[in-house]
């Protein structure tokens, strides 16, 4: 994509300022047009604009949308269908007045489903790296912040309110709530209560019910008490102003009558009549009064006996929603569940026949009519009416017809019985019933559960009734295990299970929709379960062609948490954000996810991984504006005299750190991990390194570089591990090494130790020479991809060292045969780099892989051997090149224009690499060479003009600044004042350069 240059983006605002009347006056008329069409009424909260509905919460309904206009207007969805008025809407569905239209725009809503949550998050952040147009309405959406772009700010605003720390809704539409008059937060329910007068009741009249204060955005106020006899803590303002109606809902709440706030539930159950029943009658049920706007009116007691508090108006329809409901005669109101049993018949059966069963009477609104008991023996409190209640409205579905009787178990016992003598389950064809006689949408459990207990269960072998998918037919017969001893001994008398092939089942005998599980569960006991090794096809996600699974090795089935535990690794233990395939199908759960951490009680769940897979979502720019954080930068807050920092201390220095970095207009931070063949995390192959624990040979108490990961992703900074591919500690350091790593066994070795590491200059090398050494290289790599979300790995140019002599490779380089020595090493290089990009892309595709080589090209050919040409002319190499082009433009031996040209001609236009242009701060700090003149001293705006020059060419892909303590000292929290002027210059350049490409 061509580049638009710095004076090109100035013309283009000129030309902008001088025609916003004219733009302005299309947005007013187009405005004006909407407005036109539809008319909002008294009070609402929305807002049209533009082509757009927009303050719109997450969760509002169809009709609470239309019930804002004062028009008739209908509401359509995405596919251009109408939609019910109990429909949730989301961004995208469009309001119709005629011909007339508006898109419904919910905030944060950008992936268009109607809720707010991380698949949102995960949207916009792919969204801020490429460069795909968005429909309006979903682009309003993404922009949280309303400012008519799509940046960082937006993604940070809803991570932030997706984690609750903020409130999105509140803060960007600056609702404000202003009192006439000191209002009290009250300490308790009895002094809101005592509030509203003397009388504890609301009186007759017209209020303001207030969305967001005191009770909560999306909570409706609650003109009752709870069960318990509390109020919700409210407050009413009569004398409501038009200007508050930012937070008004909806229409004014009119009260015909006084309504009773019942100080407990007792009080409310009282006031339906003295006989404890309500009376046959038409009543209005209402959505919002007083029992809660998305609630429904319960005319029935819970299971304790009480009522829910209730009150029912028989005159006025308020807010009432549907149609009214038609009581043919008085309905108790049970006080116990032994109550609402008794009602059924004497024999405690149902008797065959014809059926409704109601879907909101009496035992809840969204419930289902449950015909049996649940494992306790206690019925779930019900009533069935055996008269046909004609065209009642609030029937649901077809009438349920049993075709004999059905027995409602007092027990688990006695429904376990009924299965037959020999506690087997024969064998023969079997109805798994979805909705009968064990509720609506459970599934038939023909297992025991982890207690030995049943579940309560009665198998039809005759009659389809209402069963759902096909009968399962059993070919031999089957226990049904007492306990989940019994389940255990069946496996083996080893306790595993044999590698090799079995069938894992989905619907018995552990249940429809449960996963077979070969562990245990976090108490140690196991799931009482038994494996078929010859029976029937299942759909499984991990299977082969004959739907087989297939295991590659013994699964213990663990006695204890502990003894699972042991399963992961030697140490007993799963690294912190590792990453790992999840299995769905073995051994853990078809829909499950495959837990890695412990549970409350801090045993482990018995689990097996294998670690390789990340499915974490890359945050990587299109344009870079990056800074590298060296291990000077690091070591400074990381350390605390010669021993690691307190934890505390560290992660606020690091917060502040990123915050400066964030501030300045840098989206990307390139973090030194391994700067000496050591680690700035813990590691299983590189020592802990000097610069964060102190010395060579400690141990670290926490991980300072997960801190930096954590602490950038909530600053949406893009995290790029830097890696010294091959320089080590100095010679006088490696001695502290511990044993275990591979650097220190090879120079334990007097085979090793001059060859694969070798001393030049009193530093040691890795040499390339030897696969050993770049595996080891490319395994450390791919240990910070698995540890870590990271978005990138990045190699700076120390590969062979400067002036490096023959004797450095002589005998693998006698040994390879080869004629020239150059050749030999830029091959040994490539090996490396293409080894690397390779295991990177394997592990995760979306993880960048590249190199910061050194500014000058035939430098990097002939003095450290990196084959740049290579890099950038074939594909699998490199997502791009950084090179240190570290000179001004006055530089008597390399201008920076000069080789800016000469990088750009290389790179040229490759849809697989990008060329992004390393510029040095510390020229511009004070640190110069006799080459450079008095070009930094004399000017404060190198920098500024260095992006500017680089931003001009077609393949441009960003910049990166060395290093971060020229401009910012991490341990002080203060920017330098050396850098004051340059960054003054080069600040707004950076923060205006294309984002989103």
């Amino acid at each position: 994509m061509t580049r638009i240059k710095r004076n090109f983006c100035l013309l283009l605002a000129l030309v902008l300022a001088l025609n916003v009347g004219a733009v302005s006056s299309f947005i007013s008329d187009e405005v004006a047009a909407a407005e036109e069409s539809f008319t909002l009424i008294n009070g609402s909260t929305l807002t049209v604009n533009d082509s757009f509905v927009t303050d719109i919460v997450p969760g509002t309904t169809a009709g609470t949308v239309i019930a804002n206009f004062k028009e008739d207007v209908t509401i359509l969805n995405a596919n251009g269908v109408a939609v019910a008025s109990t429909t949730v809407v989301a961004t995208g569905y469009t309001l119709k007045n005629g011909t007339a239209s508006l898109a419904i725009v919910i905030n944060g809503d950008a992936d268009c489903n109607g809720a707010v949550n991380t698949s949102d998050l995960v949207f916009i952040k792919k969204k801020l790296t490429a460069s795909a147009a968005m429909p309006d309405a979903m682009f309003s959406a993404a922009d949280t912040n309303g400012d008519k772009m799509l940046s960082v700010t937006d993604y940070a605003i809803l991570r932030s309110h997706i984690g609750n720390k903020t409130n999105m809704y509140a803060s960007i539409y600056g609702a404000k709530y202003v009192l006439n008059e000191a209002t009290a937060k009250y300490a308790s329910a009895d002094n809101a209560l005592a509030e509203t007068n003397s009388t504890g009741t609301v009186a007759a009249g017209t209020y303001y019910v207030f969305k967001g204060y005191p009770h909560g955005l999306n909570g409706m106020y609650n003109l009752t008490t709870d069960t318990t006899g509390e109020t919700a803590g409210f407050w009413i303002n009569p004398n409501a102003e038009e200007e508050e109606e930012p937070v008004v809902t909806g229409t004014p709440y009119v009260v015909v009558k006084e309504i009773n706030k019942y100080a407990s539930s007792t009080n409310a159950y009282n006031q339906s009549n003295p006989s404890g029943t309500v009376a046959a009658g038409t009543y209005y049920i209402y959505n919002g009064y007083p029992n809660g706007v998305n609630g429904m009116y319960n005319l029935t007691t819970d299971t304790t006996g009480e009522t829910a508090g209730f009150w029912i108006n028989p005159a006025e329809n308020v807010i009432a929603t549907a149609a009214t409901y038609v009581l043919e005669k008085d309905i108790p109101k049970y006080t116990t569940a032994a109550d609402a049993l008794t009602q059924t018949n004497s024999s405690g059966t149902a008797t065959a026949g014809t059926y409704y069963i109601y879907n909101n009477y009496p035992n809840g609104y969204q419930g289902m009519y449950n015909l049996t008991t649940d494992p306790t023996g206690a019925t779930p409190l019900f009533w069935i009416n055996p008269a046909d209640l004609e065209d009642d409205p609030v029937v649901t579905g077809t009438p349920y017809v049993v075709v004999k009787e059905i027995n409602k178990y007092s027990n688990s016992v006695d429904a376990a019985n009924m299965t037959n003598p020999t506690g087997t389950l024969a064998a023969g064809t079997y109805y798994i019933y979805n909705n009968y006689p064990n509720g609506y949408n459970g599934m038939y459990n023909i297992t025991t559960d982890t207690t030995g207990a049943t579940v309560g269960y009665w198998i039809n072998p005759a009659e389809n009734v209402t069963a759902t998918a096909s009968t399962y037919v059993l070919t031999t017969d089957t226990p049904k295990y007492s306990s989940a001893t019994d389940a255990i001994s069946k496996i083996n008398s080893t306790g595993t299970a044999s590698a090799g092939t079995y069938y894992i089942y989905s619907g018995y005998p552990n249940g429809y929709q449960g996963m077979y599980n070969l562990t245990t569960d976090p108490t140690g006991a196991t799931a009482g379960f038994w494996i078929n090794p010859t029976g029937v096809a299942v759909n499984r996600d991990f299977v082969d062609a004959n739907g087989k699974v297939n295991l590659t090795r013994n699964i213990n089935k663990y006695s204890t948490s502990t003894d699972a535990l042991h399963q992961t690794n030697g140490t007993g233990v799963v690294d912190k954000d590792t990453q790992y395939y999840i299995y769905s199908g073995y051994p853990n759960g078809l829909n499950g996810v495959y837990n890695i951490t412990t549970d409350s009680t801090g045993k482990t769940a018995g689990f097996w991984v294998n670690p390789a897979e990340s499915t974490e979502p890359k945050l990587n720019y299109g344009t870079v504006k990056g800074v590298w954080i060296s291990q000077y930068e690091i070591t400074t807050i990381a350390l605390s005299g010669s021993s690691q920092a307190n934890k505390t201390t560290y992660t606020t220095k690091v917060r502040n750190m990123l915050t400066a970095v964030k501030n300045c207009g840098y989206n990307t931070i390139f973090v030194q991990v391994r700067p000496n063949g050591d680690s700035f995390y813990p590691s299983t192959l590189y020592p802990m390194s000097k610069y964060v624990v102190g010395a060579y040979g400690l141990a670290a108490s926490y991980d300072p570089f997960q801190i930096i990961v954590d602490e950038a992703q909530e600053l949406a900074l893009s995290v790029q591990a830097w890696v010294n591919p091959m320089r080590l500690m100095e010679t006088g350091e490696i001695t502290s090494v511990g044993s275990t790593y591979k650097i220190k066994q090879w120079y334990n070795d007097t085979t090793k130790r001059g060859t694969y590491i070798v001393a030049v200059n009193g530093t040691y090398y890795l040499n390339p020479a030897y696969a050993d050494v770049r595996n080891l290289i490319i395994d450390g790599v791919e240990e910070i991809c698995t540890k870590y979300n990271v978005d990138g790995i990045h190699f700076d140019d120390y590969f062979y060292p400067e002036g490096v002599t023959s004797s450095f490779d002589q005998a693998a380089f006698s040994a390879s045969g080869q004629s020239n020595i150059g050749n030999f090493r830029r091959a040994c290089t490539n090996a490396l780099v293409k080894g690397t990009y390779t295991a990177v892309k394997a592990i995760d595709s979306n993880i960048k892989f590249g190199i910061s080589p050194a500014g000058s090209i035939t430098g990097n050919l002939y003095s450290i051997y990196a084959d740049v040409n290579t890099w950038v002319n074939n594909q699998g190499y490199v997502d791009y090149v950084a090179p240190q082009i570290y000179w001004g433009f006055e530089h008597t031996q390399s201008p920076f224009q000069e080789v800016l040209d000469e990088w750009a001609t290389l790179v040229g236009k490759k849809d697989y690499v990008k060329l992004i242009i390393g510029l040095d701060l510390s020229m511009a700090y004070g640190t110069t060479d006799s080459y450079d003149g008095t070009e930094w001293t004399d000017h404060k705006d190198v920098i500024a003009r260095q992006i500017v020059a680089a931003s001009a060419k077609e393949n441009f892909d960003g910049v990166i600044m060395f290093s971060l303590r020229y401009f910012y000292n991490p341990s002080s929290g203060y920017y330098t004042g050396n850098l004051s002027a340059e960054r003054a210059n080069f600040e707004p350049v950076l923060k205006a350069l294309y984002t989103t490409n």
